[in-house]
């Protein structure tokens, strides 16, 4: 997932700081998104997200492969990496078991039909 999580974040870039890639043991790829606050501040919900699903459009025709490495899925969290909840490492990197393990009520979220969603039409 290593190499999905740095293509994603060139592909939205300078929109996202991070991203966590989920999806294990699932049909499809999701990503849980931190947004970059400073290049955000100035745009609506809706330009994020519309940009955001332009950066999954752009991966998945360029990226390759099939539907294994395809992010379909994606959710714009609103609170960003907590280090006192170990999503952050102490060298200052994403810490993505952790992520996935505290925000799970975020997982579900991102896998169930909520409209606030960001869904790549495949």
């Amino acid at each position: 997932v290593g190499g999905l999580r740095v293509q994603l974040i060139a592909a939205a870039n300078p929109l996202l700081q991070d991203a966590v890639i989920t999806g294990h043991d699932l049909d499809e790829i999701g990503a849980l998104l931190f947004l970059n606050p400073a290049t955000c501040a100035g745009l609506s919900a809706n330009q994020i997200a519309d940009s955001i699903a332009g950066a999954l459009a752009s991966l998945a025709a360029h990226g390759g492969g099939g539907s294994s490495t395809r992010i379909s899925r994606a959710l714009i969290l609103s609170a960003p990496p907590a280090l006192d909840a170990g999503e952050i490492t102490d060298k200052g990197y994403i810490n993505q078991r952790a992520v996935l393990a505290h925000r799970a009520s975020e997982v579900s979220r991102l896998y169930s039909d909520d409209p606030v969603v960001i869904r790549l039409k495949v």
